[in-house]
């Protein structure tokens, strides 16, 4: 079952006012309660103050939305614009000199759409540290941000009721998936796992596939998806058919792609 994660895209926190905003997770098909789906935004909440403790920027990544849309001001009225911006930090984050000693969240208050898409929160924020020695803290901080419900598929498009179907010459897979690990794709034959996700961290991804097989793009291609089967079909005439199979391999080929190219420079 397919469980939510909330992450961080937009937060405002007030001394001026700050906003952090949460990118989001998942629904599961048959969906989650109430109460858990809340407790999944607030440790969102948390993991993006408390990953400093111990430097944790997996954790904060993971709560962090990565797209250029995210946006956090300050209590100072600095205003952080990306997450690219956002990453520029590290190396303050990073020092030695910098030491996150705790943080406190008062009166934590969450609202989430109608829609379940979103959630608002507010609340009063302590965060102690120390610089050179020296206290480097938010205090009484009205703190403020915004969740988005997001997961590897709905970044393309897709939704969490879709299971596209992959072409892939692959048949072995893991006989149990691994705490947190979400199905995302599966063989023609809808029997073999091709791709995950992780249902806690938004930037795991587990393929199996090549999407960018030649085989997909020659319009004369034929194959056997079982050793059964007396026909030989079009593997792309059939991702076609079964939406939305085809533009999930070329959606996850230009995102690879771009992220590759991206990392290069």
């Amino acid at each position: 079952m397919k469980k939510p994660l909330f992450l961080l895209a937009f937060c405002i926190g007030l001394a001026v006012i700050v906003a952090t905003a949460a990118a989001a997770g998942r629904f599961g098909r048959s969906g989650v309660s109430g109460a858990d789906e809340l407790g999944q935004i607030e440790q969102s909440i948390r993991d993006s103050i408390g990953w400093a403790k111990t430097k944790d920027f997996h954790l904060l990544y993971s709560a962090i939305a990565n797209d250029p849309d995210f946006l956090e001001v300050h209590p100072d009225g600095a205003v952080v614009k990306g997450f690219e911006d956002f990453k520029k930090a590290e190396k303050f984050w990073g020092s030695l000199d910098f030491r996150a000693i705790r943080y406190e969240i008062r009166d934590l208050r969450i609202k989430r759409s109608k829609s379940g898409d979103v959630a608002w929160f507010f609340c009063l924020l302590d965060d102690i540290n120390e610089w050179k020695g020296q206290p480097a803290n938010w205090e009484n901080t009205r703190w403020t941000g915004v969740l988005e419900k997001r997961k590897f598929c709905t970044v393309f498009g897709f939704n969490g009721r879709e299971t596209p179907y992959v072409f892939s010459s692959h048949h072995q897979q893991a006989e149990k998936l691994g705490k947190g690990f979400l199905v995302i794709a599966t063989s023609l034959d809808g029997k073999i796992v091709e791709a995950m996700e992780h249902e806690r961290f938004p930037n795991v991804l587990a393929v199996q596939f090549h999407p960018e097989a030649l085989k997909l793009y020659d319009p004369d291609a034929r194959i056997r998806f079982t050793p059964e089967d007396k026909e030989r079909l079009n593997p792309r005439t059939f991702l076609e058919e079964h939406p939305p199979s085809l533009p999930f391999h070329q959606k996850i080929w230009s995102w690879f792609c771009y992220s590759l190219t991206a990392s290069r420079h």
